[in-house]
């Protein structure tokens, strides 16, 4: 029954208690023009504190179910979450009130996009691989399927859990991003062959042949 859609931090891995965290995210690609080319894609978040400092994996995958950012803000720490509110995600809910996740846990694909070892309080990348550049490029191919991605932290035992800011932390410059390079798409269709003053017309189309 708990949530952390509003907090300042989200967590991955799993908490002294043993309980697991997950965190969702999505990022809105909308100013990478239609018809362009992903080239390299990377995620970075700042780990800004750690139950267990040691190296431990954290792996990245395509969430499949669309979901909400409930309005849910725990107090202290935040690891211990605080009673969702409707419009959240939890556990079970990808958004409380009006859907459920058809697995517990989250609805994503057990292909890992991108994986990087998270330690201490650092700033983490999580680097581009052909798999990562393959969901933004469907992202900036067809907006509609952008369901963002989870971060899995370690969960095979207790005490594994980082916490890392949200976009609700202060500081433009700490919050999560995705890093995307890509080439811009090509057109011709502005280009007036016969300089004629008209354009489109079917003569600019015969002379540039």
């Amino acid at each position: 029954p708990l949530a952390n859609g509003a907090g300042e931090y989200a967590f991955v891995g799993k908490t002294s208690v043993g309980s697991a965290r997950r965190t969702l995210l999505r990022f809105d690609v909308s100013a990478i023009p239609v018809g362009s080319r992903v080239v390299t894609v990377q995620l970075q978040v700042d780990i800004n504190q750690a139950a267990n400092a040691a190296p431990l994996p954290a792996t990245l995958h395509r969430v499949t179910q669309a979901w909400c950012e409930g309005p849910t803000i725990p107090s202290g720490a935040q690891g211990g979450g605080a009673i969702a509110q409707p419009g959240d995600t939890t556990w079970h809910a990808s958004c409380l009130g009006t859907a459920a996740w058809s697995t517990p846990g989250g609805d994503f694909e057990a292909t890992v996009l991108t994986s990087t070892l998270v330690g201490g309080p650092a700033k983490v990348t999580w680097p581009t691989s052909p798999a990562f550049e393959s969901v933004v490029q469907a992202w900036v191919d067809a907006p509609a399927s952008n369901q963002g991605v989870l971060l899995r932290g370690d969960e095979s035992a207790s005490g594994t859990a980082k916490r890392l800011l949200s976009r609700e932390t202060s500081g433009e410059g700490k919050r999560p991003r995705l890093i995307v390079t890509f080439t811009r798409p090509t057109f011709c269709d502005g280009i007036d062959f016969n300089i004629n003053g008209a354009f489109p017309e079917d003569q600019d189309v015969a002379d540039f042949f």
